[in-house]
């Protein structure tokens, strides 16, 4: 969350953030929670550098077979060909860092925005 201020503070963007409860509480892997947290931070850093966006919105829910995390924002939106496995450095590396956390990791984005999925077996 100190992130997210700190990015709405910095560079005068709206950034949302909602966590259910039980999202907080869940104890992950430290693996898990390094490679998630630098994932947000690279898409929250994309959003602010390459969309022009004005409000990023990041949300989790978690249910007993994983652990969603979603981040939208209203930004100009990535092209085609930049989502492509070899076109983005920066993709590159997230979809490395899903698989690293046996993630999906899944890009929706058109002219109005992008939004991210990252969803996380849990393994008890």
């Amino acid at each position: 969350k100190e992130m997210l201020d700190l990015v709405q503070e910095r560079h005068n963007i709206q950034v949302q953030y909602l966590f259910e409860d039980a999202v907080l509480q869940y104890e992950l892997s430290e693996v898990v929670e390094i490679n998630l947290f630098r994932m947000i931070q690279e898409i929250v850093n994309n959003s602010v550098k390459h969309a022009s966006a004005t409000v990023i919105a990041v949300t989790a829910d978690i249910n007993e077979q994983w652990l969603m995390i979603t981040v939208s924002d209203d930004g100009i939106g990535i092209c085609e060909a930049d989502q492509g496995k070899d076109r983005s450095f920066g993709l590159h590396i997230l979809r490395e860092r899903a698989n690293i956390i046996h993630a999906s990791f899944d890009i929706h984005s058109d002219k109005s925005g992008t939004k991210i999925e990252i969803k996380i077996p849990l393994t008890k």
